[in-house]
Formats: C-alpha cells, structure tokens, sequence
C-alpha cells in the first residue's frame, strides 16, 4: 500500500476508508502554485485547495467558431448537477469588459450545450466568457480568445421570435448606406405593412412588426413574408404569426 511522505502533504485532513475489506488511512491533497520567471525568481506559493478546481474539472472541452453570420461557442460537461444554470458574457476587443447577454438562448443536448451569437458587427473582435452557477455560487467555467468577424454583404436575418404573437423582431445588416424598405406581405402577395421607408447608415438595424396593417388593423394567423430592398439589392424571409 502507498503511503503519502508526510513531509511533503500541505493543508492535508486525515480520515479513514475501507479499501478491500480493511480500513486505511486515505487524504485529502491541496497543491502549491509557484511561479517562476526566466531568471529564477519565484513568487511566493499560493495554496490550490480541491474546491478551487471543482468547476473546471467539470468541463471536458469548449469551442467558439465563426460561421454564417454567427459565432457559436459550444462546451461539453462530465457531469450536470441538478440546480445548474450558465450566464453567458461577451467582451468586445481584446480588452472589453465582460458583459452579461440577456435571454441568452442556450441549447442542450445531454451533457453538451450550444449558444450562437447573431448579434454581430462586421471587423470586430469578440471574446465569450461562460459562468455557472449552482448552490455553491458562481464562478468562470471558461473564456475564449478573440473571434473576428469578417466584412458582411447585405444580410437580412430570421426574425425573432418564430412562430410568435403578438410581435417579432427583424434584423438587418447593411454593408454600406443606402435607402432602404422593408415590407409585410400576406401569403397571396399583398402587401400589408411597410416597417421602414428611409436612407440608413452601414451596419445592423432591427425593427418590431406588432402584427398590425398600415392602417393599424391587426391581421390573423398565417404565414407572411418580409422583404428588405437596399439599395438596388433585394432579399425576403418567411415568418408564421399565431393567434
């Protein structure tokens, strides 16, 4: 049986265990962290108690990955506790502040989770930080480095929510300023709402269609198509309303 030096155990609580049918002496570890630079200097130790790694020895991996318009940041668990909940944080630049994404939309999938961030401006750097929280309190599970964006075409996104009622938001991404329409049509090709009618700066815009007609009716359940003409560019997208 392997005994522990003594001498060498830091901050170690003794207790017993019954191994194969005996009772021996088991430990609880703690480990020191020094730091050392090129030129032999040494920090001061700093005590790593099993607690402080509870968290990260949870996380088997994570990744974060640019595609189509979003970024998605995914992480796969060994375990989930009951209670468990993620704050998903996002930082812009290589020295923004973390800032919490409200309503984040996190998809599970057994022990693996999944977020894709749309909300994006095009040439610019953005870094994820994951906190979980549970009974103990919160605390960072990763951060990613740096993702950068590529310059963006015209793009006119999925509304949100889908199906929905009573209203939806539509986003949209300009590549350089231009006049810009965006227009409801019912399912037989009415028109029935113009949303926006007006010349717009490069970069995202968003507007909320109620579910109301230009003369302030509101229309019913069915599908409708939403039509964004910029500039001498056009794209159209589908949505469901449910009543």
């Amino acid at each position: 049986m392997f005994t522990p030096n003594e001498s060498n155990r830091i901050g170690t609580t003794d207790e017993t265990a019954l191994f194969d049918g005996s009772w021996v002496k088991a430990y609880n570890y703690f480990y020191k962290l020094v730091a050392v630079d090129r030129h032999g200097n040494s920090s001061e130790a700093a005590l790593l108690r099993p607690q402080d790694v509870k968290v990260g020895a949870l996380l088997q991996s994570y990744a974060a990955s640019y595609s189509l318009g979003a970024i998605e940041v995914e992480w796969r668990l060994s375990e989930v506790a009951a209670g468990m909940s993620f704050v998903m944080m996002r930082a812009e630049g290589s020295a923004g502040a973390f800032a919490e994404i409200p309503d984040a939309a996190i998809e599970r999938e057994a022990l693996s989770f999944t977020f894709k961030d749309t909300r994006l401006e095009p040439k610019t750097e953005y870094r994820y930080r994951v906190d979980v929280s549970d009974d103990a309190g919160r605390k960072t599970l990763f951060e990613t480095e740096a993702i950068s964006t590529p310059t963006m075409p015209l793009t006119l996104y999925q509304n949100h929510p889908n199906p929905f009622n009573p209203s939806t938001t539509i986003r949209y991404y300009l590549s350089e300023r231009c006049g810009v329409v965006l227009d409801v049509f019912d399912s037989s090709g009415r028109r029935i709402a113009r949303l926006v009618n007006e010349s717009q700066p490069a970069g995202s815009h968003e507007t909320v269609w109620t579910g109301l007609d230009d003369q302030r009716r509101v229309v019913g359940t069915g599908v409708y198509f939403y039509r964004l003409t910029a500039g001498k560019q056009t794209t159209s997208r589908k949505m469901v309303l449910i009543r």
